[in-house]
């Protein structure tokens, strides 16, 4: 990845200069859209060293509420707005043994992707978080669901296989989802999505509880 990365920093750089330079032109423009393109390319190798390579986790106590934070943060920063989220307070101040810097960019890709489902001219949708107990394992279960307008059966058999997106081209890597499995595998975890009821989607992050951690050590 270094190995990309490097030579696209160097085109970056020097297409920003020469974006400033030419200014509110032709050949501006043009040095605009290297920036831009370089930006993407580096965000898809990104992408990929994480599922050949993702990060070990840093397990460690902490709130659910503290990982919805980290969650709204990544959100905000990729699409440049903030994203209401409900959760109860009961399920804020929720225990669980995780790597907040994981687990949270892995709830934003959910997030992020209810926060788009919606068509220009229709309402946003109510996106909540909820944690639960497994009554049959004791694992927490954490919820992101939406009132969006839900996925297709064929977006909900593909929707971890990477590069798959329905949008049109251009629009989606379709690298979302499947970072977001490879980032909850690391810490032990499962991943499962399905319809929502009665509209929208639901996606279930199953984690060890913090008893099965302490039993473990």
């Amino acid at each position: 990845a270094h190995e990309m990365n490097n030579p696209l920093a160097v085109i970056s750089g020097r297409a920003q200069l020469l974006a400033l330079r030419l200014g509110d032109t032709a050949d501006g423009a043009s040095a605009k859209a290297i920036v831009g393109a370089t930006r993407d390319l580096t965000e898809l190798i990104t992408s990929l060293h994480l599922l050949a390579d993702p990060p070990e986790p840093n397990l460690r106590p902490c709130t659910v509420g503290e990982v919805a934070d980290r969650a709204l943060e990544v959100a905000r920063d990729r699409l440049d707005r903030d994203v209401p989220l409900a959760i109860n307070a009961q399920d804020a101040v929720r225990q669980l043994v995780a790597d907040p810097d994981l687990l949270g960019p892995a709830l934003a890709e959910f997030i992020c992707n209810a926060a788009e489902s919606a068509a220009p001219d229709q309402d946003r949708p109510t996106i909540s978080l909820r944690a639960q107990t497994d009554p049959l394992d004791g694992r927490l279960v954490l919820s992101v669901i939406d009132t969006g307008p839900g996925l297709s059966p064929r977006a909900l058999r593909h929707a971890f296989d990477p590069f798959f997106s329905e949008k049109p081209a251009g629009r989606q890597r379709g690298l979302g989802l499947p970072r977001a499995r490879r980032l909850v595998q690391q810490m032990g975890g499962q991943i499962t999505i399905e319809p929502a009821s009665p509209v929208g989607t639901e996606a279930r992050i199953t984690l060890a509880s913090p008893a099965c951690h302490a039993r473990a050590a």
